[in-house]
């Protein structure tokens, strides 16, 4: 069989590792259990990469943008320096390394194609420093371990991950017959719904536009899926976990592509 197999299907073959007899038996035994990260030294928990973007953005915005408000060159400069101080930059650089330390050294090269496949198509932007603290360990903890399981587990997982929760803005979004769209519109507030996470989950992670939804199954869908979201709190503003708070959740049941779903939570 031709090399270009093994750098297709995989990232070639490993300098240890000698051309197997059957390279379609090797590259489907590979995905058959999670592959191990292939790392000396310790790291980082999403956990831990959360609370470190948790004080990165509240020192950025409740302190120097208070401190710096009439010097942009100070602010940058004293941004830079927190930046430095919490390993902004340096934990996108630890994330690159160790994918790519694994995807060399470990013996399946398939399993970790496999991977760089899923993590493309579950995208994250770069807001909000998202590649410095989010998107390493959403690849890491939540779409690694489901490569061996279901679609539907890999999809649900990552849906509701903080990284896809926040890129996608589903905390905005509020059921308008929600409990909290009542004491908002109670206090003269506006209540509105945001269809980026549902549209992105229907076009691009889930059916495509090929299963032809229409803006009616967009809207019910985001309907559905109000109430997942990470809560915003004084000291930590929005990087606190992803909960379902049936606060925010649209109550009564929803016809997505023609079928009904109960209003059972999340």
């Amino acid at each position: 069989m031709s090399k270009s197999f093994f750098r297709k299907v995989a990232y070639g073959l490993n300098i240890d590792t000698e051309t197997p007899s059957s390279p379609l038996d090797w590259a489907i035994s590979q995905i058959q259990n999670i592959a191990p990260i292939v790392w000396d030294s310790e790291i980082p928990t999403g956990k831990s990469l959360l609370k470190k973007n948790a004080d990165f953005i509240y020192e950025n915005r409740k302190v120097l943008r208070v401190q710096y408000k009439n010097d942009a060159h100070g602010y940058r400069e004293a941004r830079r320096k927190l930046g430095f101080k919490l390993g902004k930059e340096y934990h996108e650089i630890l994330e690159y390394a160790i994918r790519h330390n694994t995807a060399l050294k470990n013996k399946a090269p398939v399993f970790e194609r496999f991977l760089s496949f899923w993590a493309n198509h579950f995208a994250i932007t770069d807001k909000n420093e998202l590649p410095n603290y989010g998107t390493g360990a959403m690849h890491r903890e939540i779409i690694r371990p489901a490569l061996t399981g279901s679609f539907e587990d890999l999809l649900y997982n990552t849906t509701t991950s903080w990284a896809m929760i926040h890129n996608l803005d589903n905390s905005k979004s509020v059921g308008p017959d929600s409990r909290k769209a009542q004491r908002r519109m109670e206090r003269g507030k506006t209540v509105t719904i945001n269809e980026n996470h549902a549209r992105e989950l229907l076009e691009l992670h889930s059916i495509s536009p090929n299963a032809e939804y229409t803006q009616s199954d967009v809207i019910q869908l985001t309907y559905l899926m109000t109430g997942w979201r990470h809560p915003h709190t004084a000291d930590r503003l929005e990087c606190n976990p992803v909960i379902f708070d049936w606060h925010f959740h649209q109550p009564g049941s929803f016809k997505i592509l023609g079928k009904i779903y109960d209003d059972r939570g999340g």
